[in-house]
């Protein structure tokens, strides 16, 4: 199912490339950014038992560096490819341990408003992760795969290369019996060549 689900947005996103080069003049818009994130897991489920995490654990608060780094290309105003980095950092609670890294590539639909002074998108596409938990007793997990992610957020223009700029994803990590939800939530910078 995921795969298809892959294929049918590789799919539209084939179809709407030829809009991007038929335009009369190119729009390319390359950017890069980087952002804070604040960053929960939850609804933590192993085999068909749900494991309640403490809460120290499911946070991944401010005494933990967690951020991300990412780059894209508008290919029109309303149309963009997005990849990112995020790091969620590692953190320690009542035994248990968990840190983590994720790779995504996303297709992002913007609504610019007011002069592309107010932007508003939406992005989905596929995440590539690796997430480690280790607990008390034989808990002892190393998990790598991919799934289909979701976002949405807002940006501001305060320059004219530079945008403030907020947003929450969603990335659904399921693979072995093991599933845990990352919901992300971040504020940062990105710079538009």
């Amino acid at each position: 199912m995921k795969r298809k689900l892959s294929l049918f947005a590789l799919l539209g996103l084939g179809s709407l490339l030829p809009l991007a080069a038929q335009a009369d003049d190119m729009y390319l818009r390359p950017y890069l950014g980087v952002s804070y994130v604040y960053a929960t897991a939850q609804d933590l489920k192993i085999g068909d038992r749900d494991i309640e995490l403490p809460e120290d654990v499911t946070d991944f608060d401010d005494d933990v560096s967690t951020g991300k780094g990412f780059v894209g290309v508008e290919l029109l105003p309303w149309l963009g490819l997005e990849g990112q980095y995020l790091y969620l950092g590692e953190t320690e609670e009542a035994g248990f341990e968990l840190s983590g890294d994720i790779y995504t590539a996303a297709v992002v639909l913007s609504l610019p408003l007011a002069s592309d002074f107010f932007t508003i998108f939406a992005k989905g596409g596929m995440a590539w992760w690796d997430v480690e938990l280790d607990g008390p007793g034989p808990l002892d997990l190393n998990r790598d795969g991919e799934n289909v992610f979701y976002g949405a957020g807002v940006k501001f223009k305060v320059l004219p290369h530079l945008y403030i700029r907020a947003e929450y994803e969603r990335i659904p990590v399921d693979k072995d019996n093991f599933e845990i939800n990352f919901d992300l939530a971040s504020a940062g910078l990105q710079f538009t060549f």
